[in-house]
C-alpha cells in the first residue's frame, strides 16, 4: 500500500507540474464573437471582421460611433490590432481605444498604411474593477473644430481595425492544481504513517 501512494503521489506531481508549465505561458486570442455597436452619425461597416467606423460628409460636433466587446481580464497583458486612420489634412475625428472609462490609445493624425499598435496592460490592476468581464471599446467621434457641423466631402474620417488581439498569461488550469494538492497530501501523509 506505501508503494501504491508513493507512486500515486509521484506520478500526480509530475502530471501538474507538467500541465503547469505548459499552461504558464503567453497566449493570444481573437476577441469574443459577441460585440456591441454605437452609430451617432458615423456609421460602422464589416463589424465581424474588418471594423470600419465612418463619418458622413458632414460632421457635427457631438458625432460618434463605437464597437466595443465584453473582455476577461484576467491575465491581460497586452492588446495588438492593426489600423488606418484616414480623413481630410485637418482630420476632424478622433480614433480611441478604452477598456471600461480608461483610455488606452488615441490618435487624430492620419495613417495612410496599415500600422500595428501594441498597448501594454499588464500594468493596470484590475482587481479594482468589479468584475473581470469589462468593455474594450474602439471609438472614431467628431474632434478639432468648433463650429457645429464641418463639411468635409469624399473625405470622410475612417478608423479601419484589423487583427485585434489579446494576450494573455494564462493561469494553471484547475486540474493541475487539485493533482498538485493531491500529490503534496499523499506526500505529507506518507510521512506521517511512518
Amino acid at each position: 500500500m506505501k508503494r501504491f501512494i508513493s507512486a500515486l503521489a509521484a506520478l500526480c506531481l509530475t502530471i501538474s507540474l507538467v500541465s503547469t508549465s505548459v499552461f504558464a505561458g503567453l497566449i493570444t486570442e481573437n476577441l469574443p464573437a459577441d460585440y456591441q455597436i454605437n452609430q451617432n452619425g458615423f456609421s460602422i461597416s464589416q463589424p465581424d471582421s474588418t471594423p470600419t467606423i465612418t463619418s458622413s460628409r458632414t460632421i457635427f460636433q457631438d458625432d460618434s460611433a463605437d464597437i466595443y466587446w465584453l473582455i476577461d481580464t484576467s491575465g491581460l497583458e497586452s492588446i495588438s490590432f492593426a489600423m488606418k486612420l484616414l480623413g481630410s489634412d485637418s482630420n476632424f475625428a478622433l480614433a480611441s481605444l478604452f477598456i471600461a472609462d480608461q483610455t488606452l490609445w488615441s490618435q487624430t493624425d492620419i495613417v495612410t498604411s496599415l500600422t500595428s499598435v501594441t498597448i501594454d496592460v499588464s500594468h493596470i490592476d484590475f482587481s479594482v474593477f468589479d468584475s473581470n468581464m469589462l468593455e474594450l471599446r474602439f471609438m472614431l467621434e467628431a474632434n478639432n473644430f468648433s463650429t457645429p457641423s464641418v463639411y468635409v466631402g469624399r473625405d470622410t474620417s475612417s478608423l479601419q481595425l484589423r487583427n485585434i488581439r489579446l494576450a494573455r498569461t494564462e493561469v494553471p488550469e484547475p486540474s493541475s492544481i487539485i493533482l498538485f494538492l493531491l500529490a503534496m497530501t499523499l506526500l505529507i501523509r506518507r510521512k506521517f504513517v511512518k
